[in-house]
């Protein structure tokens, strides 16, 4: 609703009723499957729909060749990055959320042809036809404020798989997925307390490419984004994934922990599913990896679980890197990986990181997940302990982790100018690349997402 000369107007709702389909008349073609990258290619075709209160509120929606979009240059989304999928935290004009679902799924119809496929028609596991809603403020004047006009559009991405397969060529099992090696930053931060971390906005990738530009120069695959909290560092993503971790429990059942959502982390879906699903029976992926739990681990024994049947327990709780590095050296982790809609479920082999020594946290793996602090004249004794299984590490990745001796537990080199350390956490080494719990919460997911599994009706055809 507007106010006009003094009257109430009411403003226009998206109305797919309206919805006006252009189809292209020059079609492109497919794309090849045997090498597909993600988010190269797009679709023939785009929705798109604009609001502008003078003009009556929301546009017919439009389903239309895949073009570029003409903008006045004084355009907020150019001036003051209101540009975003989280409309409500940039003060942009609100929607109908069913409405836009509605034309997403005739847009998704229209662009059917596109979902990658093998050569007997039938869609490939991992591969997807990504879509990607984006809403921009386009109000045309200087001045720093909120945006009352606004374009909102949806493109289709044909796309493999984000973390692709190793090829068996390359001397890997069938299926291997690489797990990434992440550095720790918290010189940087990718989010903070009030912020809009929580968001999906524009604004919230473009200061983290100096940063990970740094880290694959020093041979590393992705940041682990850290915040400073107190004297020690809290975890929150690796670059835009959501962070998790296997731990094992004395009782021989795995803890799954991820970060709270405190308004620093972004509330994905691919972690929200992976916690409904483990939240509503501990048991959902007990028979999917129990068997090669300890078989396909090239590790020590002592890190993987002797429960034939281990059930899963998700908490979301604050953790911090010595907290990891306390896991670590209790032989507690099974397992390191990131969750998104892009890459669904990425291992991760190792963690580097810069660690003062004048504190160290502990934390032990229990039903109540009881955190304690230890006393500061323990930390020797706990530095001594992990010196115990560690090699030097120069300044590139690489050197990070001894993969010829998998009994090695860490790396670490000291400063002794600024009493800090860099180690580095070595994950459990499986025979697929990704572990068993990762790899069983991927397949549930795909299976869902491909219509294999039906989950209370999160797979909503259109």
């Amino acid at each position: 609703m507007a106010i006009e000369n003094g009257h109430a107007v009411v403003l226009q709702e998206i109305d797919p009723s309206k919805l006006k389909i252009t189809r292209t008349p020059t079609p492109s073609t497919l794309p090849s499957t045997t090498s597909l990258p993600f988010g190269i290619r797009h679709s023939d075709h785009m929705l798109i729909l604009s609001y502008d209160p003078q003009a009556g509120g929301w546009s017919a929606p439009e389903i239309k060749p895949y073009a570029n979009i003409s903008l006045d240059p004084m355009s907020s989304c150019f001036q003051y990055a209101t540009s975003s999928s989280s409309i409500s935290r940039l003060s942009l004009p609100p929607f109908d959320t069913s409405a836009l679902l509605e034309l997403i799924k005739k847009l998704v119809k229209t662009e059917e042809k596109w979902i990658p496929r093998d050569e007997q028609g039938k869609a490939l596991t991992g591969y997807s036809l990504y879509v990607r809603p984006t809403m921009i403020g386009t109000k045309s004047s200087l001045g720093v404020g909120a945006s009352d006009k606004a374009i909102l559009y949806v493109i289709c991405s044909p796309s493999g798989p984000f973390f692709p397969p190793v090829l068996p060529s390359e001397g890997k099992v069938p299926g291997y997925i690489k797990p990434v090696k992440l550095l720790a930053v918290s010189e940087h931060v990718r989010a903070w307390p009030g912020g809009t971390g929580a968001h999906k906005l524009a604004l919230n990738y473009s200061p983290g490419f100096l940063t990970q530009k740094e880290v694959e120069r020093k041979g590393y695959d992705q940041i682990l984004w850290l915040r400073r909290q107190g004297r020690d560092e809290v975890v929150m993503e690796v670059g835009a994934m959501n962070f998790f971790v296997a731990l094992k429990r004395d009782d021989g059942d795995i803890d799954i922990i991820t970060p709270p959502l405190d308004g620093t982390i972004l509330p994905g879906v691919t972690r929200a599913s992976i916690l409904q699903l483990i939240q509503s029976d501990p048991t959902l992926f007990s028979s999917s990896f129990s068997s090669s739990t300890s078989s396909t681990s090239t590790c020590t024994t002592t890190t993987t679980t002797t429960n034939p049947t281990p059930k899963l327990y998700a908490h979301e709780t604050p953790l911090t890197i010595s907290q990891l590095d306390t896991y670590h050296s209790q032989h507690k982790i099974l397992e390191i990986f990131g969750v998104g809609t892009a890459a669904i479920v990425a291992p991760v082999g190792a963690v580097s990181y810069s660690s003062s020594l004048s504190t160290t946290t502990s934390s032990s793996s229990s039903d109540n997940f009881k955190e304690e602090t230890m006393d500061p004249a323990d930390v020797q004794g706990v530095g001594q302990a992990h010196a115990a299984n560690v090699v030097e590490i120069a300044g590139n990745a690489d050197d990070a982790v001894d993969h010829g001796d998998q009994t090695t537990a860490a790396t670490t080199t000291t400063n002794t100018n600024t009493n800090t350390t860099t180690k580095t956490i070595v994950v459990p080494e499986y025979e697929q690349g990704i572990g068993p719990v990762a790899a069983a919460i991927r397949k549930m997911i795909l299976d869902i997402q491909e219509g294999r599994v039906e989950w209370e009706g999160w797979a909503v055809g259109c």
